[in-house]
């Protein structure tokens, strides 16, 4: 369904925060796409008419099974994982999410061509979404090891002290809330001139792909779940 009235004023930001480019990232926070929603189903629509008329774009194409919206993304020490699950527990906890979030995903967009992805409007939970955001991302930053290797939550570091979670972020941007759906990989750089070729989205760029319900928070591994097709997910909180 095209929408009439779309605009490239649906994203929205939070404060941006600044990147360590020394971390490697091994956790992130996202909301799942159900399988069963209506975006995952006109994208199964999309996958398989590419698989009909023009196979060899379909690697670029985000799995069905692996479609999120990430919150944030973060280097988090092994030893502190456990941890930092109980802390995120307790920030839900205090924000009260009030239940399931629903969210509009409508019209497509792009990074430098070279990651296409699902636009959040500015409707329905798009706020709650916005404010979540902001409250799991000031509540981790605050998160310090303390002596004797505990946990402690304050905006004072002292010198014993050092991050428990290193939040990344580019420093030039905030935080846009999307759903990537096709993107270039560095291995296939050479055969795509590491470009998503529009003719893969360019049809679709302006269609209302429906309301989408997320009733969970994941922290995921960085590296994927071979038997779920997903993320391997360290915990998942409810909403």
């Amino acid at each position: 369904v095209r929408s009439p009235d779309f605009n490239d004023g649906y994203v929205r930001q939070v404060s941006a925060l600044p990147a360590d480019s020394h971390a490697k990232p091994t956790h992130f926070l996202s909301l799942r796409v159900p399988q069963g929603s209506t975006f995952t189903g006109a994208f199964r629509d999309i996958h398989k008419l590419t698989k009909d008329f023009n196979e060899k774009n379909l690697p670029l194409f985000v799995p069905l099974q692996k479609l999120h919206l990430t919150l944030s993304v973060a280097t988090i020490d092994p030893a502190h994982v456990s941890g930092v699950v109980d802390h995120i527990g307790g920030l839900l906890e205090s924000y009260n999410t009030e239940g399931p979030l629903s969210l509009r995903l409508r019209g497509l967009g792009h990074f430098h061509d070279r990651v296409v992805f699902a636009k959040v409007s500015a409707e329905l939970g798009s706020s709650n979404l916005h404010s979540m955001v902001e409250h799991l991302r000031a509540g981790l930053g605050k998160l310090q090891v303390g002596e004797g290797g505990r946990l402690v939550s304050s905006s004072n570091i002292a010198p014993v002290s050092m991050a428990a979670v290193n939040l990344r972020s580019n420093p030039r941007d905030g935080y846009v809330p999307h759903v990537t759906v096709a993107k270039v990989r560095p291995h296939q750089q050479k055969a795509f001139n590491n470009k998503v070729p529009r003719s893969l989205w360019a049809p679709i760029q302006f269609d209302d792909f429906g309301d989408v319900t997320f009733s969970a928070i994941d922290l995921c591994e960085m590296a994927g779940d071979p038997k779920s097709g997903y993320y391997k997910v360290v915990k998942s909180f409810t909403l």
